[in-house]
């Protein structure tokens, strides 16, 4: 599937740098957009108590690709209403070290140790998940100046995503040593409610590059079969973080039939 949305806006791509004309001659919006990230991380953690002390490393590398195609209709000058979906595909590689220490004492006197135990973990944790989401949405431009545009897209996506657990943990210590195996894959759906301040660039009369900064997110997640368990949650996102920025291609075509000034 990935594939064929690829495909996908490759022609879109294609086809912009040829199809140009006016906007005020023309009725059909497309665009396609385009992101990747790759990010590494590398925390410590430590957590002292008198009874009990836990030291922490993680190394973790998110790699993500998505693809947005867009087909829309234009309304006048200013606003555009269309229809969409995102192709997204994420892997993420968590690597854990952690070392606990847990120091026994007698009820009747707190400051006698009986017993110190040390422990080390060592874990490993490698996802996949891919996710595909029909959209809607709608979107208003403004004319600068010959080469610029500003627009503000919103709209609201919901789509299913599966995700793959390709490795397992394992933990040991001194004594013993078990793998715990998580369940290798699960589905959710996710509502997405987005708000994206957007700058264009012109090519040509009415094709060009456009950037979206994604500046608000609101999702809405559902689980099934995550640890036997079915589990929701929601997260707010209201950043203009570079992390959060997509490169997209755009154009129009089609004569308009309509009598409406513009």
């Amino acid at each position: 599937m990935h594939k064929i949305i690829f495909a996908l806006t490759v022609i879109f791509t294609f086809l912009s740098l040829n199809i140009f004309s006016q906007i005020e001659n023309k009725r059909i919006y497309l665009d396609g957009n385009i992101s990747f990230s790759n990010e590494d991380s590398d925390v410590t953690n430590n957590s002292p108590s008198n009874f009990y002390s836990f030291s922490s490393e993680t190394k973790s590398t998110s790699k993500s690709f998505a693809v947005i195609p867009n087909i829309g209709y234009i309304l006048n000058k200013n606003f555009i209403i269309g229809v969409g979906f995102k192709y997204s595909r994420e892997s993420n590689y968590r690597k854990y070290d952690s070392k606990s220490t847990v120091r026994s004492r007698t009820p009747w006197d707190d400051s006698s140790v009986t017993s110190v135990t040390e422990r080390t973990d060592k874990e490993t944790y490698i996802t996949n998940s891919n996710q595909i989401a029909p959209l809607l949405f709608i979107k208003y431009v403004k004319k600068l100046n010959k080469f610029i545009n500003i627009g503000l897209k919103s709209g609201v996506a919901y789509g299913r995503e599966t995700t793959h657990d390709i490795d397992s943990i394992v933990s040991s210590s001194s004594y013993n040593e078990y793998t715990f195996i998580r369940n290798n894959k699960f589905n959710s759906a996710s509502l997405n409610i987005f708000l994206s301040p957007e700058i264009q660039l012109m090519v040509t009369d009415n094709v060009g590059l456009q950037l979206n900064f994604n500046m608000f997110n609101y999702t809405y997640f559902k689980s099934s079969n995550l640890f036997y368990l079915d589990s929701s949650s929601s997260e707010y996102d209201f950043s203009l973080k570079p992390s959060n920025w997509v490169m997209g291609v755009f154009f129009y075509l089609g004569n308009k039939k309509s009598s409406t000034n513009d």
